[in-house]
């Protein structure tokens, strides 16, 4: 067939790209930004020259679970571990499992912290409650360091 392995011309009505061509920007993407990083820095010039005093990246300060755990703290007295008269232990976690498993993990940080068998630990997962503000956000991978904390 003529013309066969020729691409067909863009659509000026389609606001998305075609696969292939999505394809082609998600592998081109990384190497574009690893080939930046690796380029080397232009040379200054003399006049240009100056000290700059040395700053860290924002990200060697603080990253997200630190913002995260620190917008829970305020309210992390209002979450309790109970403790039953039969030896068990049950804890309502204010975050949403998303298959993460953020209710395991939990359960095993209770049951090594409380010094008690895992099976003894229920972990449910709580109501919303509207005080807890930030206590429940569920992201970033950071139920069980903010939990935990």
């Amino acid at each position: 067939m003529p013309g066969a392995d020729r691409p067909a011309p863009p659509s000026s009505g389609s606001p998305a790209p075609g696969r292939r061509r999505f394809l082609g920007y998600l592998l081109a993407a990384p190497t574009l930004v690893t080939a930046a990083e690796i380029a080397p820095a232009a040379p200054a010039r003399a006049e240009s020259a100056s000290a700059d005093i040395p700053s860290p990246d924002v990200t060697e300060l603080v990253d997200l679970n630190d913002v995260m755990s620190a917008a829970a703290l305020p309210t992390s007295g209002l979450i309790t571990v109970q403790v039953h008269t039969d030896e068990t232990v049950s804890f309502a976690l204010p975050r949403a499992e998303v298959g993460q498993g953020i209710t395991t993990s939990t359960a095993m940080l209770i049951a090594e912290e409380m010094d008690v068998p895992l099976a003894n630990v229920r972990v449910t997962l709580a109501d919303a409650r509207p005080e807890l503000v930030f206590n429940q956000l569920t992201g970033g991978s950071n139920t069980t360091i903010a939990t935990y904390t």
